[in-house]
């Protein structure tokens, strides 16, 4: 289905954008992450997504976001901070509401869990070199 003659790309802006415009029918098709798309039903801004979208395909969960230090910190502050991270409590913050049924942070590996964004962005090299960006 090569762009440009099977469908044409637009980049709406963000994964808020595309989901309104699929439901606004502005979109006939959108990739975005389903728990964004969660989060705008939950906020009422869309419909459920069975009101209007179907899922054409699923990916492995993709990782929210992910925070890291420099490595030219000291060891000990380091540590400190991976602690405060990996012990903070969720309850009473908007971090439990934005991202529940999480309710901590988590280790992660770039080499592992991250893998799937290193072939997203591959692949979204190719589609800009297809259409000439």
């Amino acid at each position: 289905m090569p762009p440009g003659r099977d469908h044409e790309i637009t980049f709406s802006g963000s994964h808020d954008d595309s989901a309104l415009g699929v439901c606004n029918r502005d979109y006939e098709a959108a990739p975005l992450a389903g728990t964004v798309m969660d989060r705008a039903i939950a906020a009422d801004r869309i419909p459920a997504r069975e009101d209007f979208a179907n899922a054409l395909y699923k990916s492995e969960e993709l990782p929210t976001t992910a925070y890291d230090v420099v490595d030219s910190l000291h060891p000990d502050l380091r540590q400190q901070i991976w602690e405060a991270f990996l012990n903070f409590d969720w309850e009473g913050t908007s971090l439990l509401e934005e991202f529940s049924p999480r309710n901590q942070f988590a280790p992660v590996s770039y080499e592992e869990d991250w893998s799937i964004i290193r072939t997203i962005r591959a692949r979204s090299d190719e589609v800009a070199e297809v259409l000439g960006e």
